[in-house]
């Protein structure tokens, strides 16, 4: 059961109007006009203005009353009063039930089609003509639409003021309903309610409960969905005295306020909720980049003496022929220029790194950085090919969505374009998805022997002693995915994040150990999150 605490404020403002319709919402004063005398009025009322033209009589008119049984019973035209026994709750003693066509004259408006509108009705003076669109889901009117009917035109059907537009046809029938606050013609898709004697403020907040919402949604009928009038007549709703009527409708307008108040509240949280967990992520992942996140130990082996091995490893891989020696290839840091690295960490996110951290370029400790190629897809589901599509929003890396080489295309790739275990892969084109990273586990290699990647992937492999996750959280970072679109290249359809401007990233390098350490860390609080 749901407490005050999880409602959202349409349901505390639904659970108001059904205490209201069930007469739980003001007290009873024993000093009311009973509602069965106030019906007696509305009928006098009626043959008043049936007797003046203003209305039409209606052939099968009714006429509900509570018997000495206590029970309620509908006389029609001149047929014997037939007993009600499927009225959907208890009333107290002094109200009535009641059809809605004993207590207001209900009609449709006239239906005009855009070409008509254009010609004869934009920007004219006169009424102004209120379409189904023109109501909101709010409860409001937009009057000044540039439509309007002349004033001596007397084709068209007006609404007065102060009375109940609903929308009875379409996906909003039954859910877009106000009252006027001034005469307008209206379409044909809008009913209104010319009441007699009646609040009409009651009846709109009655019109808003989910018990009439029930009874129009099982009333619906048709392909676009509607209540036709001669339906919407015969609704019976449950009807108090005119000064309780009054009551129901200040203590709603009373709540009213305070509903407003909490759902604009109950908004500012949900847009929270929504956007703490990723502001606490990226908040979190910028303190690992920043040494901020686990300790340092003294007893590790600094990133400077790290690099050295790294630069040996490297040489080595490029006189093997394993990998190409980088056109652009820039020096390690030693710690003889610290400074440089450092003003480049401040244009992206003002930091210093630990003592026993260093920075250099994120090339410099890569096999390579390097795209993929343009495959030739085939109906043969033999590899895998990631794709830009692939990496998920959700920072999950996915086959699903793969198109697929044949095994025959294999040898088109060398080494290094063919994807392995712990490689990072990042969107290189792509408004809105350019800069995501993807990394790739074991797991995706259970059906596939090979997986390779398009020409809009960037391939990233490490070199041994730097942690392949860390270089995957330092790209997720504020300092990295932050800035990723203002360093692409191209237009606004088709951007570029090129390999050469992923080489230079400025990399802050802990120590291997401390790597571990953060990868350990950040992969227990992310999960979490």
């Amino acid at each position: 059961m749901k407490t005050i605490k999880n409602l959202k404020a349409e349901e505390i403002r639904k659970s108001i109007l059904q205490l209201a319709i069930q007469g739980k919402l003001v007290k009873q004063d024993p000093n009311d006009e009973p509602a069965s005398e106030l019906v007696k009025r509305i009928y006098e009322e009626k043959k008043k203005l049936i007797a003046e033209g203003k209305i039409k009589k209606d052939k099968n008119e009714s006429y509900i009353f509570k018997g000495e049984d206590n029970c309620y019973y509908e006389k029609i035209g001149k047929n014997e009063p037939v007993k009600l026994d499927d009225l959907p709750f208890d009333i107290p003693d002094s109200w009535i039930w009641i059809r809605l066509k004993s207590l207001s004259n209900i009609y449709n408006g006239n239906s005009i089609n855009d070409e008509e509108k254009k010609k004869k009705y934009s920007n004219v003076v006169g009424r102004d003509f209120i379409a189904t669109k023109d109501v909101g889901f709010d409860r409001t009117i937009a009057y000044n639409n540039g439509i309007n009917i002349p004033f001596e035109n007397t084709s068209f059907k007006i609404a007065p003021t102060h009375k109940i537009l609903l929308c009875i046809e379409g996906g909003s029938a039954g859910r877009k309903i106000a009252i006027t606050d001034r005469e307008v013609c209206f379409g044909n898709k809008l009913a209104c309610f010319d009441t007699f004697i009646v609040n009409d403020l009651y009846l709109f907040n009655i019109f808003q409960s989910n018990e009439f919402l029930s009874i129009f949604k099982s009333s619906l009928n048709g392909i676009i969905g509607g209540v036709s009038i001669n339906t919407l007549k015969d609704f019976i709703i449950p009807l108090p005295p005119l000064e309780e009527q009054q009551r129901i409708v200040n203590k709603i307008n009373s709540f009213e306020p305070l509903i407003q108040e909490y759902d604009k509240n109950e908004k500012l949280l949900t847009e929270l909720e929504s956007t703490f967990a990723e502001k606490l992520k990226k908040s979190i992942l910028q303190y690992a980049i920043e040494g901020k996140l686990v300790k340092q130990d003294p007893n590790d082996e600094p990133a400077s003496v790290l690099l050295e091995r790294i630069k040996a490893e490297k040489e080595k891989l490029i006189k093997e022929g394993k990998i190409k020696r980088d056109k652009n290839e820039t020096y390690i840091y030693q710690g003889d220029d610290k400074n440089y690295y450092e003003n480049l960490l401040s244009l992206y996110h003002d930091f210093t790194t630990p003592k026993n951290w260093c920075c250099t370029d994120l090339i410099n400790v890569c096999q390579f950085i390097q795209r993929g190629k343009s495959p030739s897809y085939s109906n043969e589901k033999d590899i895998p090919v990631i794709a830009q599509k692939c990496n998920q929003k959700n920072g999950i890396l996915s086959l699903e969505k793969s198109l697929f080489i044949s095994n025959n295309l294999l040898t088109k790739y060398n080494d290094n374009q063919i994807s392995k275990i712990n490689d990072i892969v990042i969107n290189s084109t792509g408004g809105g998805t350019v800069g995501r990273v993807g990394f790739i586990k074991p797991s995706l290699f259970n059906n596939y022997k090979y997986i390779v990647t398009d020409s809009h992937i960037t391939t990233i492999r490490v070199l041994t002693g730097i942690n392949p996750m860390y270089v995957y959280y330092y790209l997720k970072s504020p300092l990295i995915f932050d800035h990723v679109e203002e360093k692409c290249e191209g237009s606004t359809n088709q951007i570029e994040l090129y390999a050469k401007v992923i080489k230079l990233y400025p990399f802050p390098l802990p120590p291997e150990r401390e790597q571990a350490r953060i990868v350990d860390k950040l992969n227990s609080v992310l999960n979490f999150l």
